[in-house]
């Protein structure tokens, strides 16, 4: 439990690393890309994407690690899984960077909100010793679904449900993220 907690928390929390790749860009910037035909989906997919990638090399040295010690056993659920995680893991970084609108906003929106909704979905503390109320509430939380998808990746026990709404993760955060782009332009 505490492995998939921490695992899914420095993925998040890796992100900042590579802040300034996530920055907004300068109006003449945009315009520039504009003008070459590079809308705000080009350049929320393609942030997206470069974290995704970060993302995926951090998971892939955890597997093989893993694997190699004989903790996991690797398979092409688990190979899926471990994409579709980093891609949500991604989408709502990105997101969040993109709702703060600088560097620095960013950086501190990252570590916060990632930190509280962590607690919140019973990554520090088991979710049995949190509030019911809590409890109700953890199951939406982005940190808590990519927690499951860990689970299941990690124990191979597929799971429709836990793959949907990984993708629904990547999907409305990478929507929230075109949308906070769309209107900066």
């Amino acid at each position: 439990f505490y492995g998939i907690s921490a695992f899914v928390l420095v993925l998040l929390l890796s992100v900042i690393s590579v802040s300034d790749l996530l920055k907004r860009e300068p109006a003449v910037m945009r315009q520039k890309l504009s003008l070459m035909g590079i809308g705000p989906f080009t350049t929320a997919g393609s942030r997206i994407l470069g974290v995704s990638v970060l993302l995926s090399v951090i998971s892939v040295l955890a597997a093989a690690a893993a694997a190699w010690t004989g903790m996991i056993s690797i398979g092409l659920n688990t190979i899926l899984t471990g994409f579709l995680v980093c891609l949500g893991a991604a989408s709502f970084s990105v997101c969040l960077f993109q709702t703060a609108g600088s560097r620095i906003g960013g950086i501190f929106l990252q570590f916060f909100l990632v930190t509280a909704f962590h607690f919140l979905s019973g990554g520090f503390l088991p979710e049995v010793f949190l509030p019911e109320s809590i409890q109700r509430a953890a199951p939406f939380l982005p940190t808590h679904i990519l927690m499951e998808g860990v689970k299941m990746a990690v124990t191979s026990a597929f799971s429709i449900a836990v793959f949907c709404k990984l993708a629904a993760v990547a999907a409305v955060c990478f929507l929230l993220s075109l949308w906070v782009e769309v209107g900066r332009r």
